[in-house]
């Protein structure tokens, strides 16, 4: 234990410190919980109380959930953490915030595999943690229960293995490698695009270590890969139709548009339309378009995820301004030294990463891109290495002032990011965060047992998990009365009822006659100036969101 203090005392502050960056206020901060975080934690509650998941299937590998078939690793994941904290926000979120530590102490020994032969790997690996547990885009999805997060860590920690089994040649390497890999498919579905792509090409680059290995480890290295396919086609299994909602291959041109472009020909479709207007053109056009949209410095560094606010603060990039000319820096660094073939991983995973975003309908989205701040984060401690290198050699005075201008700068980026995240943030987006429906949940429960009825409206999407959620409602009950409508068009469905509520738009010329009841809904579902006039109806309450705009307006009517 003193030898490994000795040794990593650094990286141990570092850890230390993204500890703190990722649990402080965790179940305050974000305000409010994303669609998927209760349905993930009640999931796992059912399972802490039942073995089955909300539908009453016994531990499944795959979670029905509204119907977007979530795979289950992070489901099981969550277990431990509501068996001690109970369910709560923070007791579905602090796993991710502990996967999220593991990623900064992983990231350590990834620079310095690939890095070894270098003898600038040390400095590499403790800078490329430090930046990482200070990253906008990886506290953001540490600091939620977002899959992603541990999808993140398994596939570094598989590609960490992966190169040591090809260096030691041990089995328990190949062995790790698998199970980390296989891990991967079973936590979050965007995963298994990357790494199909991202371990097909790693096989490529590092084809010639892997042909010098012995003949038996390339016997079970076969045999390893034949076994990481399995887990591949069955976590497929139950999620085609969202797969097919959300890919970019499911929306074609609209016919509106072809014939706009045939009028212009003057013509029927013919050789010129085929050459210059097919559909698969239109559609390689989409994913050229959405895959640089992620290489942009747009993204990266000035707006960040503009399609869904959840995925970054507002006015900041997924990466701090700073980090521009050390980003440029350490690339061009990169490309331009001499490199063993493992280090050619790092730009293919960059390569690599938008694809998962980039076939998808979404212009651009920092979840399913996540996989790219690794590379960048190691690309822009490289810069910084290289930068502080060329200071040293100019003399003592200018390194100083380098490194000085370098830290003045990231404590401007860093408090900058913390104003945002816990002033701003929550203010601009608390919408988008569902801010409001824990007191919702509250009303709901204590309606049912005053009302005939309780009408809450569906417009922000799943209103029954919130509650189920919230009220710790008992597995082994909702289990029996639990019932799916399924959307046509494969997208997630909604739950309608659930004892004496019903989960549905108000509509209020109708519902005013209802006696007895308790209404739920927007400032459009529930007029203020109509249920001032209606006979017995009456305003409870009135939610609002944090930048004062309402949200839901609550009516009893006797």
């Amino acid at each position: 234990m003193k030898a490994t203090l000795k040794r990593y005392w650094p990286l141990i502050i570092i850890v230390f410190f993204a500890f703190v960056l990722r649990v402080y206020k965790l179940g305050e901060y974000p305000v409010g919980i994303t669609w998927d975080e209760p349905a993930l934690g009640y999931n796992a509650y059912s399972i802490l109380k039942t073995g089955r998941d909300e539908y009453g299937k016994l531990l499944p590998i795959t979670f029905k959930s509204y119907g977007d078939y979530k795979p289950g690793l992070f489901v099981y994941y969550l277990v431990p953490a509501i068996a001690i904290f109970g369910l709560n926000p923070l007791a579905i979120r602090l796993p991710s915030a502990l996967a999220g530590v593991g990623a900064v102490i992983a990231i350590f020994f990834l620079v310095k595999t690939v890095f070894s032969s270098r003898k600038e790997a040390t400095i590499l690996a403790y800078l490329s943690s430090l930046l990482l547990a200070i990253s906008p885009w990886h506290l953001q999805f540490s600091r939620g229960a977002w899959e992603v997060n541990l999808a993140l860590l398994t596939i570094i920690l598989g590609t960490i293995f992966f190169l040591r089994a090809i260096e030691k040649e041990k089995l328990r390497f190949f062995i790790l490698t698998f199970l980390f890999l296989a891990f991967s498919f079973y936590v979050y579905h965007g995963a298994k695009v990357f790494l199909i792509v991202f371990l097909g090409g790693s096989l490529i680059l590092m084809g010639h270590d892997l042909l010098g290995l012995s003949l038996s480890k390339k016997k079970i290295g076969i045999i390893l890969l034949a076994l990481l396919l399995l887990p591949l086609f069955t976590s497929f299994r139950g999620s085609a139709n969202r797969a097919k909602v959300m890919s970019l291959f499911s929306y074609p041109r609209s016919e509106k548009d072809t014939e706009a472009i045939l009028s212009q020909e003057n013509g029927a479709k013919g050789l010129y339309f085929l050459l210059f207007h097919s559909e698969a053109l239109n559609t390689g056009r989409g994913i050229a378009e959405r895959y640089f949209n992620h290489l942009t410095g747009k993204f990266i560094f000035f707006e960040g995820d503009w399609a869904s606010p959840r995925h970054s603060v507002p006015y900041m990039g997924m990466m701090y301004y700073i980090e521009l000319p050390l980003l440029l820096l350490g690339i061009f660094y990169y490309l331009g030294t001499k490199k063993e073939r493992k280090e050619n991983l790092l730009i293919w995973w960059l390569l690599t990463g938008p694809i998962p975003a980039a076939i998808t309908r979404d212009q651009i989205s920092g979840v399913r891109s996540y996989w790219m701040v690794i590379p960048l984060i190691i690309f822009a401690a490289t810069g910084i290495w290289w930068f502080s290198n060329q200071l040293k050699k100019a003399g003592k005075l200018w390194l100083a002032l380098g490194l000085f201008s370098l830290v003045l700068g990231y404590l401007f980026c860093f408090t900058s990011y913390l104003d945002l995240y816990y002033l701003h943030f929550p203010k601009k987006n608390s919408a988008g965060w569902n801010y409001g429906m824990e007191r919702v949940a509250q009303i709901i429960a204590e309606g049912k047992k005053k009302y005939s009825k309780v009408v809450m409206t569906q417009k922000y999407g799943q209103p029954y998990m919130f509650y189920l959620f919230y009220t710790k409602y008992p597995p082994q009950n909702y289990q029996k009365q639990a019932y799916l409508k399924e959307n046509p068009w494969g997208d997630v469905g909604t739950v309608d009822n659930l004892d004496n509520i019903e989960f549905r738009n108000v509509f209020w010329p109708t519902d005013r006659n209802c006696k007895n009841c308790l209404f739920i809904d927007d400032e459009f579902g529930l007029p203020a100036s109509d249920a001032l006039t209606t006979p017995g109806a009456k305003i409870l309450e009135e939610i609002k969101f944090l930048d004062g705009r309402l949200a839901y307006r609550v009516i009893e009517t006797r």
